[in-house]
């Protein structure tokens, strides 16, 4: 069974996340910032790790980059919606991460499953 770590400051999306995609016969652990999210990699792999980008603590950009750095080989998807910053600031965010797919909030569930099968894919 492939397991999926999601990571993301609100229990809704959490808990959204973590039902779809265990209902879709993954096993999933969730996480509720970078900082936990690497506590959780470091007892277990994941084959995949859906992100939000803007979190308290350890924000999604600085846990990619962290992930990266320790050569952490997992396919990775960042995920936000946040509207209230300028969209000069999030291309430039969205640029500078090191994740092989970016998604906006909201995104339709079986739009990210379809990728996250494509990403298991391609890392065979």
């Amino acid at each position: 069974m492939k397991k999926i770590l999601v990571v993301d400051d609100q229990p809704s999306v959490r808990e959204l996340l973590a039902e779809f995609l265990e209902g879709e016969k993954y096993s999933v652990k969730v996480a509720l910032d970078g900082y936990d999210a690497l506590r959780k990699i470091e007892k277990s792999s994941f084959d995949v790790v859906i992100t939000d980008i803007r979190m308290p603590g350890m924000n999604g950009i600085e846990f990619v980059s962290e992930l990266r750095e320790r050569n952490i080989k997992t396919k990775i998807i960042t995920m936000s919606g946040e509207s209230s910053c300028s969209p000069e600031l999030r291309i430039e965010e969205i640029n500078n991460l090191d994740s092989d797919i970016f998604l906006e909030k909201p995104f339709d569930l079986q739009n990210l499953l379809k990728t996250i099968e494509h990403l298991l894919l391609e890392s065979k």
